[in-house]
């Protein structure tokens, strides 16, 4: 998750494609058509895998059955975005990987059930490039 949620940071702060996507974001919400588009296309899509791979993550015994997975990527990715539009203080890596720490570390529900896979470690390999977004 570590590495899934930096490289995600990564790209929106460190490319041109994460100017696009914050203008993107801003123009969507006075923009019903570019709104839909962006969830359909975007938003949603990323969402969804981010998703997946929580759920595969769980049927595979590396994250507790217990955690609802869409709130966890809402918590995870939720919290870069709110840094991404609201940028004081600004989003980081060190941000993404703090995030990751203290889900897991300060709370039973969100702990790792010690059996590891690869696409799990923060070995960098993650859905894609970026990771879930949205």
């Amino acid at each position: 998750m570590t590495a899934q949620l930096r490289a995600f940071v990564n790209l929106v702060t460190r490319t041109p494609a994460g100017r696009v996507i914050v203008e993107l974001i801003g123009q969507a919400q006075t923009d019903p058509d570019l709104s839909a588009a962006f969830l359909a296309r975007y938003s949603r899509p990323c969402r969804d895998l981010a998703v997946e791979r929580m759920r595969t993550a769980q049927a595979h015994g590396q994250l507790c059955a217990g955690i609802d997975p869409e709130v966890l990527v809402d918590q995870l990715w939720g919290a870069c975005y709110h840094r991404l539009l609201m940028p004081t203080p600004p989003l980081a890596e060190e941000f993404a990987a703090n995030l990751v720490t203290n889900l897991m570390a300060r709370s039973p529900a969100f702990r790792l059930t010690g059996r590891t896979g690869p696409e799990w470690t923060d070995g960098g390999s993650g859905p894609r490039q970026g990771g879930p977004r949205g």
